[in-house]
């Protein structure tokens, strides 16, 4: 049997986080409070959530243990400008 070959999503990163970056800059200051269908979770938590999710998925397991490792830091910006603008 042949292996799949593997389907490429990097490219759909940046398209998505100008989307929720325009969504997040929006937000007023009350709406970071507002309560979410995740039970006890706010706005402000669900996106933490994400962001720190989005953020692991992309670096690799020796930058988070704090180690120096080249790549395309491009990909983080979005997440970082988004975090940003949490209140």
């Amino acid at each position: 049997m042949t292996p799949l070959a593997p389907t490429l999503t990097a490219h759909l990163f940046e398209p998505l986080n100008a989307e929720l970056l325009v969504l997040l800059r929006g937000l007023e200051p009350e709406d970071w409070q507002r309560p979410t269908s995740a039970r006890e979770w706010r706005v402000r938590d669900v996106v933490a959530h994400l962001l720190d999710g989005s953020l692991h998925r992309l670096a690799p397991a020796d930058a988070r243990a704090g180690i120096a490792v080249a790549g395309d830091e491009r990909l983080a910006l979005p997440f970082i400008g988004a975090r940003a603008v949490m209140v």
